[in-house]
């Protein structure tokens, strides 16, 4: 009898233990947690997230955004303590994709040169394109030295931005007057810098930037097995009237296709057949990555943030710590 009886109270803690480990499924309930002022991990987890080397990939147009990630990096050093590993990946706004590599290629190189531990890469907006392309250029690196990607406001589907600014639609006939009298006096800066920045808006063109997709996917499909446990999208949409006003004009112009985040569709920020989403948030483009004026919400939403890639970083994902080589 005592035997029946240990065995079920093992079967039982056990079965509970499986039940409350954490997953990535958890990733929208630790920022709520955050959101409610909990920013305390488990012990374990704080312990293996601070075992990680975090690198921040930038998006489109960081030239012109002082302060990208900035916030993200200091919550994270307050919560990983000041010696966590922490990188930032830079890319050329007047550069495409395909332009870009090389630069992105000998920083990614640089990082696993002197890395103790694996990557957790978060890129976003187009960062987190120039993230999921080396990611599936490189799957030997992605198997042995990379714990995570997360993609933030992906720009998989191109913007319909980058579609105006080079005359490829230009159709306001759904806008309200009010919007596109708006629209069409915030676009001027955007038309005015095009031919400066043509090679990255050609690649987020969104015609181009699904051939390149279709593409990238059909010439590395045997990097697809590695990645997908691995790569993980947030995505966030909401109306013109909540956004900053950065971006409220653009979102205006994108809704007449449908939910955006003031750059990118909603349905473009994923890839549709690699990854999984771990959070979806009504917010704008910058909300998690930038400060004010370019971003509508506070410090502590980005400190938040912060606390679920930290909490990220602490599951038993990747490859185990290893020494530089």
């Amino acid at each position: 009898m005592w035997l029946k009886q240990t065995l079920f109270i093992l079967v039982f803690c056990c079965g509970s233990f499986l039940l409350a480990a954490d997953s990535t499924d958890d990733f929208k309930s630790w920022f709520d947690q955050a959101q409610k002022g909990d920013l305390k991990a488990p012990s374990e987890a704080a312990a293996l997230a601070r075992q990680k080397h975090y690198v921040f990939v930038y998006g489109f147009n960081n030239e012109l955004l002082p302060g990208y990630f900035s916030e993200n990096v200091s919550a994270l050093r307050a919560l990983a303590g000041k010696g966590v590993a922490i990188d930032i990946v830079a890319t050329h706004s007047n550069l495409g994709l395909k332009e870009n590599r090389v630069s992105v290629q000998k920083q990614f190189d640089a990082i696993l040169k002197k890395a103790k531990y694996p990557l957790v890469i978060v890129g976003h907006s187009r960062g987190g394109s120039h993230a999921v392309l080396w990611a599936l250029q490189h799957p030997k690196e992605v198997s042995e030295r990379v714990h995570s990607v997360l993609s933030v406001n992906g720009a998989f589907g191109g913007s319909l931005l980058a579609d105006y600014f080079l005359g490829l639609n230009t159709d306001v006939s759904g806008m309200s007057w009010a919007d596109w009298t708006a629209f069409k006096a915030w676009s001027v800066g955007g038309v005015a810098v095009t031919p400066k920045l043509r090679p990255g808006y050609k690649e987020l063109a969104t015609g181009n930037a699904q051939s390149l997709w279709k593409d990238a996917l059909k010439n590395h499909a045997e990097a697809i097995p590695v990645l997908a446990p691995k790569l993980f999208y947030v995505r966030a949409s909401t109306s013109a009237s909540q956004m900053s006003s950065m971006l409220s004009p653009g979102a205006a112009f994108i809704a007449q296709s449908g939910a955006n985040d003031g750059v990118i569709l909603f349905s473009g920020q994923r890839l549709e057949s690699l990854g999984k989403v771990v959070m979806d948030l009504e917010g704008d483009h910058h909300d998690l990555v930038h400060f004010y004026p370019a971003a509508g919400t506070g410090a502590q939403y980005r400190k938040n943030f912060s606390y679920a890639i930290f909490r990220l970083g602490g599951l038993p994902l990747g490859p185990a710590p290893q020494k530089a080589p």
